[in-house]
């Protein structure tokens, strides 16, 4: 994931305090029953922080939330209280200005009330007139059941990669695109090659390129290889695709992400998951797996650190996703 630009490019008419080392940013997040776990644990990866809220991550570095795979909206943060006369207080301090202003509102959750009286004080602690249309100065208000936030919006990046939703073809056990989206946001540096061993029809390899990394997919049907290269091209974007056994091939890579096979859509036979791992331990320092079963055991077993462990989806169809890494690679 790239590193988020600098924020607050604003008009020579506007005047909001400039940020500095104190500066703390609020990036909403959604908070899909189930992934909720994985959704802190990317945040957490790219920008350490915490959440104080249900959906809010707070940090003192920005985010580019729409690259990360359940942002909504964020930027720095202007002022945080828990009553609206504490609030105001906070903006008056500011001493904010512009010729327009435009305030944005997200209430979390959506029946939260009192967002319009705080609008209405929150426009009446600047110098400006409310325009949404010719807005200088945008402003994101937050109403939650525990206070208000206040945020200066920052872009949050290109978001595209969503329309992998859209790819020709898919399988019935393929990888959610939000999945893989936060599985390469958690192991992958900017930079990196990355390798998905068991590609099926291509959403991790798609989805690496689309990051702007040199990407390598394989798979052991030829089949799944050409439907993940009509995925891939099908979005102008290019990945090195393989017909290869994930047990013998030798494509190196700085990272391997990858969805395993797993119950009647496993073509691997008993014991073969430790074959894979002891091979894949020598093409990649950096690794995350999902799976249906717990590998702690074989991960373990083949030399791997794990990082983290993950459960997605505990009631309905439970999955384990594991961030592992090799403090060195074994000689080959």
């Amino acid at each position: 994931m790239r590193r988020a630009a600098p924020q607050d490019v604003l008009p020579e008419t506007v005047h909001v305090p400039p940020a500095d080392a104190d500066s703390v940013y609020c990036t909403l997040f959604r908070r899909n029953p189930g992934f909720e776990e994985l959704a802190e644990a990317e945040l957490q990866t790219v920008a350490p922080g915490h959440s104080p809220e249900e959906g809010i991550w707070i940090s003192s570095n920005p985010v580019l939330w729409a690259e990360t795979a359940f942002g909504t909206d964020g930027g720095r943060q202007l002022a945080a209280a828990a009553t609206l006369d504490a609030l105001r207080a906070q903006l008056m301090a500011l001493n904010l200005r512009a010729e327009n202003v435009a305030i944005a509102l997200r209430r979390i959750p959506r029946k939260a009330k009192g967002a319009r009286e705080a609008k209405k004080a929150i426009a009446d602690c600047i110098d400006a007139d409310v325009d949404y249309d010719n807005a200088d100065l945008r402003l994101l208000l937050i109403r939650t059941h525990h206070g208000y936030r206040v945020v200066l919006p920052a872009d949050g990046g290109d978001g595209s990669w969503i329309e992998a939703n859209n790819r020709p073809h898919n399988y019935l056990v393929a990888l959610p695109v939000r999945m893989a989206k936060a599985m390469l946001n958690l192991t992958v540096r900017p930079d990196d090659t990355v390798l998905d061993p068991f590609c099926g029809s291509g959403t991790i390899p798609l989805l690496a390129a689309w990051a702007g990394h040199t990407a390598y997919g394989s798979d052991i049907s030829s089949q799944s290889v050409q439907n993940a290269g009509e995925n891939v091209a099908h979005f102008g974007r290019h990945a090195t695709l393989a017909v290869a056994d994930a047990r013998t091939t030798r494509q190196a890579a700085d990272s391997i992400v990858s969805n395993l096979p797993y119950g009647l859509y496993s073509h691997l036979p008993e014991g073969a998951l430790e074959v894979v791992f002891a091979n894949l331990k020598t093409l990649a320092s950096r690794a995350t797996f999902v799976s249906s079963e717990r590998l702690d055991d074989a991960l373990l077993e083949a030399g791997y650190t794990i990082r983290r462990r993950l459960s997605v989806e505990p009631t309905r169809f439970e999955r384990f996703i594991y961030v592992t890494e090799m403090t060195a690679l074994p000689a080959v």
